[in-house]
């Protein structure tokens, strides 16, 4: 099909940006041929020849986009600046002049023109190498072949040691080899010869921003775009940096901008799709993802990630279809195998699930989320011990390193002998976890002596009443070298795994938590003076709420049909965020939910233990709360999500007297509220 004008265009500007220089040269040759006038195409062209060192030849493109279109600075910017790279300042202050004349005005004129008036060469003497030279270079990194290149770029600047696109090409060169220090540094001594070379500052704004120096890299772009005010791919740079600093408003902003400069710039949408997904809002995400396609059609990533936040609209056939579309163009893409595999599980169809990220990983052998999400698919399968084995890749995913922990002493590997030994079993993940986790810690004592539990400190004191032989205490992620007082260590999940694999621990399980017996006599009492009807606590969402845990929890308006059985009375367990739902309830359901002030839900988890103890019943979705009702025996309700990852012998709540009420992907959580309205009943 043959392109427009304006296609072409597009084609061109894309490529371009992609590095693909030779097929950019081919589209806007193709321009030039059919309206030789046509001013983008003309001042493209001569960046095009700049970038490769031609000068000399930019300079008539450059002409013609002036007289074409004499409105639009940055074609007078780029001439001059051209003749200035060439030495030929008259002719430079000539068109500086008429560029006056055409109506040009702004700090970057200002800052051109101090550059013409500054400039003493003459033109004699170039500090440039040729344009045959530069082309070398340009080729060598076009190819990959960056150390040669750096290696050549480094034997030119001998002789030619104040060439700013020599230390712009060199700095490139290192940036490719991953070797940033470097590469900020010759991008600096290009700025240092020339202080508004504006691609330079971007540069160093990129390879500041793979250091994550994300402030530093913001200021970098906000330099490159104080002297070329319509820098599109600086704008959207910054626009990165800004969204992961999290500053996603200011982040949409700059795309915004760089939209406004490039109206077909589609990784500008793109970057607005990620961070309004990033924001919830999935309808906005979505129209900014098509907005993407629409400019290129063949921009995998963001069938991807618009698979992605259909997914998270609960959108799922719809949400494959997607990623099908993304792998007709990217086959080998292994984050869109792994996004599949995420939708199918939720599907419930774990086989297909499973053969998904296995395509992931046979592309991507290390590809730690595709480990990590298979291992959860087959904790739900026969293969669960597979799956708990594949838990190790958890320490290779991003989310993961928030609170790994280095040690000198060798990890326990559940057979060593620990007679004579200390173990120290670190807490990792939620509070939650660990409590599952510490179910297993009385087996483990009946069989070694000395034990050590590091965890939050909000755990120490229900931990330290529950196993009085075990010392307990707050986990310290300083300890100085040499000052360990254990043998081995090992992760408390980790530990649990092991009893799971050995069978040492079953699916039914007493009572392990034993909160203080005064405190729960203390909110026996309590309850006792408020009512006499059976008391029930019940917690509705977790105190950490995003996209990716929404499917675990229903809306609170599911929970009328329970609150407004009058045979109970009702009590908070939620740990925070809860005054605007407990009035809604009361508002929309004509049910007090009773909460006491003085008990501290989110941080005294010994108290929290108490009163779950000497209450009747609990009815809570699967947060911290759950697991400690469960773990000191009160008869527990679970309301939870089948297909969801913590319903496994790894992450489910564990005690003797536990109901767990599923609702699947495709049914609506009425029907599991009906269910638990019934028990009660």
């Amino acid at each position: 099909m043959e392109l427009t004008v304006e296609q072409a265009l597009q084609k061109g500007i894309e490529a371009h940006r992609a590095g693909k220089v030779q097929e950019a040269d081919q589209y806007y040759t193709a321009i030039l041929k059919a309206n030789p006038k046509h001013p983008e195409a003309n001042h493209n062209m001569g960046v095009l020849g700049v970038g490769f060192g031609k000068v000399e030849q930019a300079i008539p493109f450059f002409k013609n986009a002036v007289e074409a279109n004499s409105n639009i600075a940055q074609y007078w910017l780029s001439y001059i600046d051209a003749l200035i790279k060439l030495g030929r300042i008259a002719d430079g202050k000539a068109v500086f002049n008429q560029a006056m004349s055409a109506g040009a005005r702004g700090e970057v004129f200002d800052q051109i023109e101090k550059r013409l008036h500054s400039d003493d060469s003459d033109g004699s003497k170039s500090e440039e190498p040729s344009e045959q030279q530069l082309q070398s270079l340009i080729n060598l990194h076009i190819q990959s072949q960056y150390q040669v290149a750096l290696n050549k770029g480094s034997h030119l600047l001998e002789q030619f040691p104040n060439s700013i696109n020599l230390y712009n090409i060199i700095g490139a060169a290192y940036q490719g080899l991953g070797k940033l220090e470097e590469a900020i540094d010759a991008y600096g001594r290009a700025i240092s010869i020339e202080p508004d070379y504006a691609e330079a500052h971007k540069n160093r704004g990129n390879a500041l921003q793979e250091q994550r120096k994300l402030e530093e890299a913001i200021d970098a772009y906000n330099k490159a775009i104080s002297i070329e005010p319509d820098y599109a791919e600086a704008y959207n740079n910054m626009g990165v940096s800004l969204k992961d600093c999290g500053n996603l408003d200011e982040a949409i902003n700059a795309y915004k901008k760089a939209i406004s400069i490039e109206p077909n710039f589609a990784e500008a949408h793109y970057n607005i799709g990620n961070a309004l997904h990033e924001q919830r809002k999935l309808d906005e995400a979505l129209g900014a993802y098509s907005k993407t396609i629409s400019i290129e059609p063949d921009y995998a990533e963001a069938y991807n990630n618009m698979g992605n936040v259909l997914k998270d609209q609960g959108k799922l056939d719809e949400a494959i279809e997607t990623y099908h579309k993304a792998l007709t163009i990217e086959p080998d893409f292994a984050e869109v195998y792994n996004s599949m595999g995420i939708a199918l599980k939720y599907q419930g169809k774990l086989d297909e699930a499973i053969n998904a990220y296995n395509k992931a990983i046979l592309i991507k052998p290390d590809f730690a989320d595709a480990h990590k999400n298979m291992g959860f698919a087959k904790l739900q399968t026969a293969e669960w011990k597979h799956g708990i084995k594949l838990r190790a890749w958890r320490w290779k995913t991003s989310r993961a390193r928030a609170y790994e922990r280095f040690f000198n002493a060798p990890e326990w590997d559940g057979e060593a002998s620990l007679h004579g030994k200390t173990l120290l079993i670190w807490g990792e993940q939620g509070p939650g976890d660990i409590i599952i986790w510490c179910s297993t810690l009385s087996y483990y004592k009946s069989i070694y002596k000395n034990l050590i539990i590091e965890c939050s400190q909000k755990l120490v004191k229900l931990l330290t009443i529950s196993f009085p032989k075990i010392t307990v205490r707050a986990e310290n992620k300083d300890i100085e070298q040499g000052k360990e007082d254990f043998d081995y260590q090992i992760p408390i999940e980790t530990l649990f795994g092991y009893a799971c694999l050995s069978g040492k621990i079953s699916g039914h399980q007493n009572q392990y938590i034993f909160p203080d017996k005064t405190r729960v006599e203390y909110w026996r009492n309590r309850l006792k003076l408020i009512t006499e009807k059976p008391c029930i606590g019940i917690s509705w969402k977790s105190p950490v709420m995003n996209l990716a845990r929404q499917n675990n929890y229903a809306d609170l308006s599911f929970w009328k049909p329970l609150l407004q059985n009058e045979k109970y009375t009702f009590f908070n367990l939620q740990s925070s965020h809860f005054s605007g739902d407990l009035q809604r309830i009361y508002k929309d359901f004509g049910v007090e939910v009773i909460n006491f002030d003085d008990l501290d839900h989110y941080d005294d988890l010994a108290e929290v233990a108490a009163f779950c103890k000497a209450l009747d019943k609990s009815i809570c979705v699967a947060t911290t709360v759950a697991h400690i009702s469960t773990a000191v025996g009160t008869e527990t309700i679970i309301p939870t999500w089948k297909q969801g990852p913590w319903n496994n012998i790894l992450f489910n709540s564990r005690g003797p007297k536990i109901t767990l009420v599923y609702r699947n992907t495709w049914d609506p959580w009425d029907i599991v509220f009906d269910n638990i309205a019934g028990q009660l009943s």
